[in-house]
């Protein structure tokens, strides 16, 4: 589905902004789960990889927002998991061609599907996800989606 499709238009843009207007008590769970059925309209099972994502920067935002030593171990963790998953999955198959460039025949080739928005979503979790605001302390974290 893209923005510009009539299922879109018509139907769940409307259905998504009738919700967030009329449940405002709920409204960034509202904007979370239709951002997620959207992606997942285009992306398919990489929302799972996105799902991870968020599932780890949450709960290292969590641990920085309890802990007062080693907070760069879980930061580095954090930004090294992010980066790790760009790495993988835009970068492991050019690694693999170089590689076999380079007279290594025996490095099986690396064939992955790039998931739609990888770079967006990896820098938006290390600039401003929770493990960033945590680790900073520039505010506390929010430890509700409400």
């Amino acid at each position: 589905m893209s923005f510009a499709a009539p299922l879109f238009l018509w139907f769940f843009m409307p259905a998504t902004l009738v919700a967030y207007w009329l449940l405002p008590r709920f409204r960034n769970g509202i904007v979370a789960v239709a951002s997620l059925v959207f992606y997942a309209w285009g992306a398919g099972a990489y929302t799972l990889l996105l799902l991870s994502a968020i599932a780890v920067n949450y709960a290292a935002g969590r641990v920085l927002g309890r802990i007062e030593r080693r907070r760069t171990i879980v930061l580095g963790a954090a930004v090294g998991w992010n980066l790790a998953i760009l790495a993988v999955w835009k970068y492991a198959g050019f690694a693999t061609e170089q590689l076999r460039a380079l007279g290594m025949e025996g490095v099986p080739l690396v064939e992955l599907a790039l998931p739609i928005g990888i770079s967006f979503f990896t820098f938006h979790h290390i600039s401003m996800s929770w493990t960033s605001t945590g680790a900073a302390r520039r505010r506390r974290p929010a430890w509700s989606a409400s």
